[in-house]
């Protein structure tokens, strides 16, 4: 056991030259590449869009590319040494302010769920079936708030 800590501790630190985006770029491009490759028909074509989908993912992996150090290149601050981290979601907003398309989302979110999806995976879809529902009916933002007020105006 001491031996495998004393291996890790024995290799090299490689110092991170690229940015967290260009990580998180490479990340995407290599795994979109290594499965291209893998999925290809052609042998020769396949490992090589492999090879270099792997090359891209332990790139962004590491935050290490040996092509900027052997150039002396270095888009990385000194914040982005550290671990890739993604934000958070951003929290879910209503498809327009105004009651009527509110209610209609609190609908078909209930359908939705009764058809057997969890909450926040209906109110996904519920959200963009009024967002189309608007789209049909031509109504933009601001003449969904016009409407709203329209609505909260006291009937006389």
């Amino acid at each position: 056991m001491q031996s495998a800590h004393k291996e890790a501790s024995a290799r090299p630190k490689l110092n991170r030259n690229i940015s967290k985006l260009e990580r998180k770029i490479s990340l995407g491009v290599g795994g979109a590449l290594l499965a291209g490759g893998l999925m290809s028909r052609s042998l020769t074509r396949g490992l090589l869009l492999a090879a270099v989908g792997a090359a891209a993912g332990y790139r962004g992996l590491t935050g290490h590319c040996h092509a900027y150090d052997m150039l002396g290149i270095s888009t990385a601050r000194e914040e982005d040494q550290g671990g890739i981290t993604f934000e958070p979601e951003p929290e879910y907003e209503y498809p327009a302010k105004n009651q009527i398309d509110k209610d209609r989302v609190e609908k078909l979110t209930q359908a939705q769920v009764a058809r057997g999806r969890d909450e926040e995976q209906a109110r996904l879809i519920a959200a963009e079936e009024v967002k189309e529902l608007r789209r049909r009916e031509g109504r933009t933002k601001d003449e969904a708030e016009i409407i709203q007020e329209e609505f909260d105006r006291p009937q006389r």
